[in-house]
C-alpha cells in the first residue's frame, strides 16, 4: 500500500542523513518540498541524482486543493515523500495540514528519523532537559509575544527565531524572566556551530560576539513557575462557584477576596444597577 512518508533532513551536515533517507532520495519519484532548488542543490551534495523524480511544492499558503492534489498520487498507489528543507517536516516546514487531511482520508503515513534542531539544541544548551516544551518561531507582534512568554510555566522552553529578530526577542524574555537561565544555539551542525549559555542578570555581555546571521535556537529554563499562584482563599471561592453555580453572594465573595474588599459591599455594588432598572 502507498504511503505517506515525511523525511527527516540534516540540519547543517550532509553527513547526517541517515541510510533510510538516503534510500528514499534514492528511489524515490514524488517528493513534496518548501523549495524545489533548494531541495535539488541538497541532493547534488548529497551525490544523489535529481533526473526522473517529480518535484512538487509545498508551502505554508498551499491549499486545501493543493493536499488534495498532493494525496492523488498515493491514491494512484505510489509513495509520496515530504521533505523538509532541514529537521522534521513537521515542526520546520509546513507539512502539518496535509499529515492531518492523510489521516482523515485514511492514507497511512510514515516518518523515516533523523536530526532534530529541538533534541540536538537541548544537548547543547546544558540546561535541565525535562520537562520541555517546543513552541517554534513567536509571532512578531511585540505585544502577542509578551503575553505569550508571561504564560510560559516552569521548565525548558525551545524556541526557533529570525536573525534579525534574535536579539528583540531575548530583550523581552530577560525583561520577563531576569534570574532564568538562557542558551542561544547559532548555525547548529554547520561550521560556524556556536552555544553561548549565560543568565537573564548576565543579560547580552556574553551574546554579543555573536553576530546576528545565521539560525538560531534559543532556550530559557525556568526553575520555578512564574506565573502567580491563585491564594488559596480566591481558590476556594472560585471552586465554590465552579461547583454549585455563580450564585450573587459567592460572586460577591470571589470578587470580595481578589479586590480585598468587604463581600457585602462588593454585592451591594453588584445589585445597584437591577435596584436603579
Amino acid at each position: 500500500m502507498a504511503r505517506l512518508i515525511l523525511l527527516n533532513m540534516p540540519i547543517g551536515l550532509v553527513a547526517d542523513l541517515t541510510a533510510r533517507v538516503r534510500q528514499a532520495l534514492e528511489t524515490g519519484v514524488h517528493f513534496a518540498v518548501e523549495d524545489s532548488r533548494t531541495f535539488r542543490e541538497f541532493l547534488g551534495k548529497a551525490g544523489i541524482s535529481s533526473e526522473g523524480k517529480h518535484v512538487l511544492s509545498l508551502h505554508d499558503h498551499s491549499s486545501e486543493a493543493k493536499w488534495e492534489r498532493l494525496l492523488e498520487i498515493v491514491w494512484s498507489g505510489q509513495d509520496l515523500y515530504v521533505c523538509s528543507e532541514a529537521g522534521s517536516p513537521i515542526l520546520s516546514d509546513p507539512a502539518f495540514p496535509l499529515v492531518r487531511l492523510a489521516y482523515e482520508k485514511g492514507v497511512e503515513v510514515d516518518s523515516y528519523s533523523g536530526i532534530s534542531a529541538v533534541t540536538a539544541a537541548l544537548e547543547l544548551a546544558g540546561l535541565p532537559p525535562l520537562p520541555f516544551a517546543f513552541h517554534g518561531f513567536l509571532s512578531r507582534d511585540e505585544g502577542k509575544v509578551k503575553g505569550y512568554l508571561g504564560s510560559l510555566g516552569q521548565g525548558t522552553h525551545v524556541f526557533f527565531e529570525a536573525p534579525g529578530r534574535i536579539r528583540q526577542t531575548l530583550e523581552l524574555a530577560i525583561e520577563l524572566w531576569p534570574q532564568a537561565d538562557y542558551a542561544v544555539v547559532k548555525e547548529m551542525s554547520k561550521t560556524f556551530q556556536k552555544v553561548v549559555r549565560f543568565s537573564g542578570k548576565e543579560g547580552f555581555a556574553a551574546f554579543d560576539d555573536v553576530m546576528e546571521r545565521g539560525e538560531f535556537v534559543w532556550l530559557v529554563h525556568l526553575a520555578t513557575d512564574p506565573r502567580p499562584r491563585l491564594p488559596e482563599n480566591v481558590r476556594r471561592e472560585a471552586l465554590e462557584i465552579l461547583q454549585n453555580g455563580p450564585g450573587q453572594k459567592a460572586l460577591s465573595r470571589l470578587l470580595g477576596e481578589i479586590l480585598e474588599r468587604p463581600s457585602k459591599e462588593i454585592y451591594a455594588e453588584l445589585m445597584k444597577p437591577a435596584k436603579e432598572d
